[in-house]
């Protein structure tokens, strides 16, 4: 009846809700902002994420940096009451907190659905670098921590680490009804095959490339993602088909792609061979149609009610709304053609 929600943050000096400062109005802010840079990549209910700290964060009452006390990569499950089981490869939770021990699967299972997650890389700074779930405030939360400890600046951070701070996870969602429990979940994904390396820090200053390279392999699916750990880049993502390059939209509703003619039920959209985009909820009588061509060209929605055709026009939209339509283009030629509605100015 309600829906759960899971996502992610990077967070340094255990920042919470509540925790930080609006420095334009002097409010307390409700936002959990993001303090790590992210690459990932997803294929269906399979994905992998990579995290490093954004970098020093300036105090409001002084030009120094913040000193670092805490950085870690969270996974929060929203509505902790939400969440029925929890599992840390066989073994079932029954109370938080609880370290979580190296090279395990931890499952959450919430209504229908249960998400896997396999920590990766984690550079760990210090004597205590956690790997515990815990409850935050009535959510539930996997923190992996780079660095918990005394008072600690940025530059100390970089020469202990002789480099970037990685923590990477490895996640995956399934049905409830796929698995007899969260255990045969965790045994699955656990059998999967992973490559996750890290090139040596370079050893001259000509040598400026330092990849992080992360792959996942089970029942003939691959999903891969690479990183140059130097600069932070994305220098690849693939899966067993090869490089994915990006993935056009495709779902029951909406289409996407660059062959000049896409079609969601009866709806059909044609335009030049450049991105071309097709939203048709079915029983709404509603439709939008966009094309994304550096050059115009001839486009031409059509659907059961009726049809719009444009002699050219290159970036834009068209909105069919139960006859009423809408069109927004650069380098439109020519007056629209509307069969079966009329155009709204």
């Amino acid at each position: 009846e309600r829906p759960g929600v899971v996502y992610t943050r990077y967070l340094t000096n255990d920042k919470w809700l509540g925790s930080f400062y609006h420095s334009t109005d002097r409010s307390i802010s409700r936002n959990l902002i993001d303090e790590g840079r992210f690459w990932g990549t997803q294929k269906g209910a399979r994905a992998i994420g990579l995290y490093t700290p954004r970098g020093p964060r300036r105090s409001r009452r002084a030009s120094a940096p913040d000193p670092l006390t805490s950085a870690k990569r969270n996974i929060i499950w929203t509505a902790r009451e939400l969440v029925d089981e929890i599992w840390v490869g066989q073994e079932k939770v029954d109370s938080l907190p609880v370290d979580i021990p190296e090279g395990n699967v931890v499952v959450v299972a919430s209504g229908e659905a249960m998400t896997a997650v396999r920590p990766l890389t984690r550079t760990q700074l210090g004597s205590d670098a956690p790997l515990r779930l815990v409850d935050k405030e009535g959510d539930l939360v996997l923190e992996m921590y780079n660095y918990l400890g005394e008072p600690m600046a940025f530059s100390q951070m970089d020469s202990l680490n002789s480099g970037r701070l990685q923590c990477g996870f490895y996640l995956e969602m399934a049905a409830r009804s796929d698995y007899p429990d969260g255990a045969a979940f965790s045994k699955v994904v656990s059998m999967g095959q992973i490559v996750d390396k890290t090139e040596d820090a370079p050893s001259s200053a000509d040598e400026k490339d330092r990849t992080w390279s992360v792959a996942y392999s089970r029942d003939g699916e691959t999903l891969g993602l690479e990183v140059d750990l130097t600069e932070w880049a994305l220098k690849r993502r693939w899966t067993q088909d090869g490089d994915m390059g990006f993935p056009m939209l495709e779902s029951s509703i909406a289409r996407q792609n660059r062959e000049g003619r896409v079609q969601v039920g009866d709806a059909v959209l044609t335009c030049g061979k450049a991105a071309g985009l097709l939203f048709a909820p079915p029983g709404t009588g509603r439709y939008v149609a966009a094309y994304h061509g550096q050059e115009p060209a001839p486009v031409t929605l059509t659907v059961p009610e009726g049809k719009v055709e444009v002699d050219s026009m290159g970036v834009g939209t068209i909105v069919w709304d139960n006859g009423k339509v809408t069109l927004e283009a650069v380098g439109l030629k020519g007056t629209p053609k509307i069969t079966g509605g009329h155009l709204v100015k």
